[in-house]
């Protein structure tokens, strides 16, 4: 039997195979940061941040030391939730698009 199919057991109890789905590929940490620099924006020009900018470099770098001084669960998910809602006080995220962050932020400190 192929890896490409998994043996299921139908109504009638005779045994059939299913297609896989394949797995989607994981993002890598630096591709997601990538993405959360371009959710924030400049709050004085209200212009999206590009990844290479100094803001950039620092959301990086708080997101890998917390990643790699916290417990996994929940202490990772509070910091998330904390870093957007500072950022929203501060004008730097749009209230529309914290889910948007903190889903990203969530897929960050799990990737392996």
């Amino acid at each position: 039997m192929s890896e490409a199919f998994t043996r299921k057991v139908g109504i009638t109890g005779k045994p059939f195979l299913v297609p896989r789905r394949p797995k989607p590929p994981r993002k890598t940490e630096a591709k997601i940061s990538e993405e959360m620099c371009w959710i924030i924006h400049d709050w004085e020009t209200d212009k999206p941040l590009p990844p290479e900018s100094n803001p950039c470099k620092v959301l990086r770098s708080a997101l890998f030391s917390a990643k790699t001084t916290l417990p996994k669960g929940s202490p990772r998910n509070v910091f998330i939730q904390d870093l957007a809602a500072s950022l929203n006080r501060k004008n730097m995220l749009d209230s529309h698009r914290v889910d948007e962050f903190n889903k990203l932020g969530y897929e960050y400190m799990e990737a392996v």
